[in-house]
């Protein structure tokens, strides 16, 4: 199909500040056979007034009890009728042209997925984004894009970025609405995996807002933490179904020990299980994702002596020593 229908598929959970940009950046797309699905997941400001304040044929609204990210997107999805899905976050903007050139490289392609450049902004400002060019900004088989991504351990799988044939979502299966933190990781590794190859679309730009406090990326709570390890045990078992290499088992061993780095100290029975994975896989080459502080004090003290410590200042809601 030469002018394929896209489902934009947008779950919305407290996005007043937000949504009305995200919107504007999707319903002024320069590819117009599109529909616009957007999942009011319980919100209890005023999302819901703002989203039945459109008047556009385009983007169907429903209003649903809080269930999560993951309940939302499959609601959506279930609404859908398009041949290429976008799964969008309300809190995001796209550039113009994003999905007229992702369907462009997705022509006669129903395999593939295509990619797009993506770059955050801070504090609501546009003016601040910067790309965040990837050694995977290539098209790749879809085995080589994912070791190629992970090598260090995790990189954005941020679903914006993909626009993806119906037909790989039927086969896969909808998200995993056990899963809060961090469910892209599990979902799109699915996904992803499941496609011939991915296709790098040079031009089409994600812009990802960043340092919201309230974002379900900065959660540390018990059950966060829980589903991330749940999340990573999932991908890496996908990685190595796919493909069980020395390669993959570097790159599930560099995941696990992000892991570790983010359940220590708070999750000690995590860190526990976490490191069991990676002695069944290989010796992981990361290092503690820290500013310069802690990053010295990590070097005096040891990584584990650094975090109880900055963990400490955490807890009792004192500035941090250590970025």
């Amino acid at each position: 199909m030469k002018n394929p229908l896209v489902s934009v598929c947008i779950p919305a959970y407290n996005v007043e500040n937000y949504v009305e940009e995200a919107l504007k950046s999707v319903l002024e797309q320069t590819y117009s056979n599109i529909e616009v699905l957007v999942v009011n997941d319980g919100s209890i400001d005023k999302t819901k007034s703002i989203l039945d304040s459109y008047n556009d044929s385009r983007l169907k609204v429903f209003h649903c009890l809080n269930r999560g990210a993951a309940a939302s997107r499959n609601y959506a999805l279930n609404q859908s009728k398009g041949k290429l899905i976008k799964f969008f976050d309300a809190d995001d903007i796209m550039s113009q042209n994003m999905i007229e050139k992702q369907v462009e490289v997705l022509q006669g392609k129903n395999r593939c997925i295509a990619s797009a450049e993506w770059g955050r902004f801070y504090d609501d400002k546009l003016e601040t984004f910067k790309l965040n060019p990837e050694r995977v900004w290539k098209n790749m088989h879809s085995t080589d894009w994912v070791v190629n991504s992970l090598k260090e351990g995790f990189n954005m799988m941020q679903p914006g970025i993909f626009l993806i044939p119906k037909r790989i979502i039927d086969q896969m299966g909808g998200w995993n609405e056990k899963l809060s933190l961090i469910d892209d990781f599990e979902y799109m590794l699915r996904i992803l995996l499941n496609a011939e190859e991915i296709h790098f679309t040079s031009g089409a730009r994600l812009f990802y807002r960043s340092g919201i406090s309230e974002s379900l990326s900065r959660q540390k709570s018990r059950k966060a933490m829980e589903s991330a390890y749940l999340s990573t045990e999932l991908g890496c078992q996908y990685i190595l179904e796919k493909e069980d290499s020395q390669r993959t088992r570097k790159v599930c061993a560099n995941i696990w020990q992000q892991r570790v780095f983010e359940f220590y100290p708070a999750f000690k029975d995590l860190v526990m299980k976490a490191e069991k994975h990676i002695t069944n896989l290989d010796n992981p080459t990361v290092s503690l994702p820290a500013g310069p502080g802690l990053s010295l004090l990590s070097k005096l003290i040891g990584w584990k002596a650094a975090k109880t410590i900055h963990h400490f200042y955490y807890q009792k809601g004192f500035r941090p020593l250590f970025k």
